[in-house]
Order: C-alpha cells, then sequence, then structure tokens
C-alpha cells in the first residue's frame, strides 16, 4: 500500500525514460513495428476514454438537471458524483444513487421515488442510447457493434469481460491497422513488378 503511490510517482515523472529500457527489451528487426503498434494502441485507447468521459458528462447533466427540476437539495453536487460514479462499471449507479436516496429520503417518500424513478431512467438512457452512440463517435464503431462486443464479452468473461472488451478491441484494430499498412508497400513494389515483367 506504501510502496504503490511512491512507484507510481516515478514512474510517470520518468516514463519516457522507463518507455526508452522497456524499447530496448524488443528485438531491432521488429521494434519500429512494435513501436508504432503501440502508438496506435495509445491513440485508440485515449479515444475510449473520450468517449468514458463523454457518457459521464452526460450522466451528470441529465441527473443534476433531473434533480434540480424535482427540487433535490445539492441537485449539482449529486449529478457530478454520479458522473464520476459511471466511470465504475455496473457498481457505479448503486454507489450513485445512495446519496441521491439519502437526500431524497427528507422530502419524503414521494420526492424519493421520484428521485430514484430518475436515476434508473437516467441509467437506461444511458445502457440503450447514450453509451453506445457516444462511444461509437470516439472509438469510430457503430453502436450495434459496441453492444455487440459488450454481449461478447459479458459471455466470455463476465464482468470483467464486458469491462475489457471495447478497449481491448480498439487496441488490436489499431496494432493490425500498424500491419496491415505496413505490408501495404510490399504488395503495391510487386503489383508493379509484375506489370512490368
Amino acid at each position: 500500500a506504501f510502496l504503490a503511490p511512491v512507484l507510481s510517482y516515478y514512474f510517470l515523472r520518468d516514463r519516457a525514460y522507463f518507455c526508452y529500457q522497456a524499447s530496448l527489451l524488443i528485438p531491432v528487426r521488429y521494434r519500429k513495428e512494435c513501436l508504432k503498434m503501440l502508438r496506435e494502441m495509445k491513440r485508440e485507447l485515449l479515444n475510449f476514454l473520450r468517449g468514458q468521459a463523454m457518457v459521464s458528462l452526460a450522466v451528470m447533466c441529465l441527473t443534476a438537471l433531473g434533480l434540480f427540476v424535482l427540487g433535490i437539495p445539492s441537485w449539482l453536487a449529486l449529478g457530478i458524483v454520479m458522473g464520476l460514479c459511471e466511470m465504475i462499471p455496473y457498481i457505479g449507479p448503486l454507489i450513485g444513487g445512495l446519496p441521491v436516496l439519502l437526500f431524497s429520503l427528507p422530502l419524503g417518500i414521494s420526492k424519493t421515488v421520484w428521485a430514484l424513478a430518475l436515476v434508473i431512467l437516467v441509467q437506461q438512457a444511458e445502457g440503450y442510447f447514450l453509451s453506445p452512440r457516444l462511444m461509437a463517435g470516439a472509438v469510430a464503431l457503430h453502436p450495434v457493434y459496441i453492444l455487440l462486443l459488450l454481449t461478447a464479452g459479458g459471455l466470455v468473461g463476465g464482468l470483467a469481460g464486458m469491462v475489457a472488451a471495447v478497449p481491448l478491441f480498439v487496441c488490436l484494430r489499431g496494432a493490425m491497422r500498424v500491419i496491415y499498412v505496413g505490408k501495404q508497400p510490399e504488395k503495391i513494389v510487386k503489383s508493379s513488378g509484375n506489370d512490368k515483367v
């Protein structure tokens, strides 16, 4: 517990040095292509994180607006909590919904029911509309593919599979793109050579 933040600090501070040292472990003949693949995978992961941040922001705004309309106190803080908890897969909405329940209970059962209904409605909109649409734009995948990846990940690896499905796919796609583009010049040269013959 003590070493983890210390090591994290040094790894982040000197990440260029450690990345360089790690690159020396790759055989020279494969190093250039591997580094290209890693850069492409990093770009794809950043796009995925950008999409996840957009989903969280949308959930935060919708929740805060709904709680404001319902007259729940600290509606902005509760919306921010819901947006941050959206980063935690599946149990995040439960964690974020607990403060909403606590703040709405003193206002009566009716307000509490409406507040919980709002949280459920926002989560349903996030799961079936916001997340597929926003993530599809961020990672350049059709919403249907996002849903299929989540389903396949859940079938293969359960909760962990659903969490890892989309980022793993975009990383593999980035790596395959580098491999495919790297082979294209060879095909062009071969085809041009055949034409001359």
